[in-house]
């Protein structure tokens, strides 16, 4: 039985019931021409798999997206940490510090999702069916530097 309402909670702090986020702002010292590469773990401490997406605040429009690839999906399998690469695109040139927001989601995946998504499209449609049927989706929000080296 399902209830018509959806049930977001906002978490500012580094964890939550699902997953153990390390770090909060992701660093990107600025490099021309080159794609600058940042480590985000996960850390499941459940018996669960647990599905997350990471992806760009809604905002303002960067153009071109500043990220290589966003936004990105997977499973976390139970009781285990799973490293996440936050890839940068490559620039030019960088003429002041940048600042993003990201928004990781979480939510318990289930038995039909335990290995990964079949695709981007695959993660979008779990999040989306998870807030229509009010599964709890957890948002974890995160900051992100592109800054000038020195």
């Amino acid at each position: 039985n399902h209830s018509n309402f959806v049930l977001l909670q906002v978490i500012t702090k580094g964890s939550n019931e699902l997953l153990h986020v390390h770090t909060l702002k992701l660093h990107f010292p600025f490099q021309a021409h080159k794609l600058i590469p940042c480590s985000l773990h996960l850390t499941n401490n459940t018996d669960k798999h647990v599905a997350f997406r990471l992806s760009t605040e809604e905002g303002p429009t960067w153009w071109p997206e500043p990220f290589a690839k966003m936004p990105l999906g997977g499973i976390v399998p139970p009781r285990s940490t799973y490293t996440l690469i936050v890839t940068m695109r490559e620039r030019p040139n960088l003429k002041k510090e940048q600042k993003f927001n990201l928004i990781l989601q979480s939510s318990i995946s289930g038995d039909k999702y335990i290995y990964t998504f079949e695709d981007q499209s695959a993660c979008d449609l779990f999040f989306g069916d998870a807030k229509e049927t009010g599964n709890t989706v957890h948002e974890v929000k995160l900051k992100a530097a592109l800054s000038l080296q020195g």
